[in-house]
């Protein structure tokens, strides 16, 4: 359906856009296959749904959502290629530039920050001294870019949820204990 809809109108952004979420969905079916045919569907659908993401991008650049939608789809990814976090960040700080409200992006900003952290924590157990200090330092240079970017959220909108659920869980990584009891409270009290 929205393959058809992009046919008869190639140039409206929200097409494009719909019809990479499709793309990717469809993708779904293949992620966990052993089969090399099987990866190889995998590889050319995520493909064509990034091609058509971007595709939104420059159709509606001026759009958050064809912003937001390219991060998630990298963000579906994290498992399955190095760049992806990045890329996911990157578009969703595209997606808060031209919605500056909206706490939800700076939400997923702040979970990318924390899964790249986690990314380097293997690197902690290395014997190389000085991988494993570069591995710290970034760890560290990840949560604080996390916590500030839950708090910005929370100073968009202070009742919203999963910035305060997610900073609560950040202050319990980091034995801030009393910080996380107070935040998640917070959260359970709203719900």
């Amino acid at each position: 359906q929205y393959q058809q809809a992009h046919q008869l109108a190639p140039f409206i952004d929200r097409y494009e856009r719909e019809l990479a979420r499709a793309l990717f969905f469809q993708t779904q079916s293949f992620a966990s296959s052993q089969s090399f045919e099987e990866r190889q569907k995998f590889q050319a659908r995520f493909t064509q749904a990034i091609g058509h993401a971007i595709g939104a991008t420059r159709l509606g650049p001026e759009r958050s959502e064809n912003w937001a939608n390219l991060g998630d789809l990298y963000q579906l990814m994290v498992n399955f290629t190095t760049d992806a976090p990045e890329a996911a960040l990157q578009a969703y700080r595209e997606a808060r530039d031209r919605d500056p409200l909206n706490p939800a992006y700076l939400e997923q900003i702040g979970k990318l920050h924390i899964l790249i952290a986690d990314r380097m924590q293997p690197v902690l157990g290395s014997k190389d001294t000085e991988a494993r200090l570069r591995a710290q330092e970034r760890i560290q240079y990840e949560l604080q870019h996390a916590e500030q970017a839950f708090t910005n959220a929370l100073q968009l909108k202070s009742d919203y949820s999963p910035a305060q659920y997610h900073l609560g869980i950040l202050y319990e990584r980091q034995d801030r204990l009393s910080q996380a009891v107070q935040t998640l409270e917070t959260v359970l009290q709203a719900h």
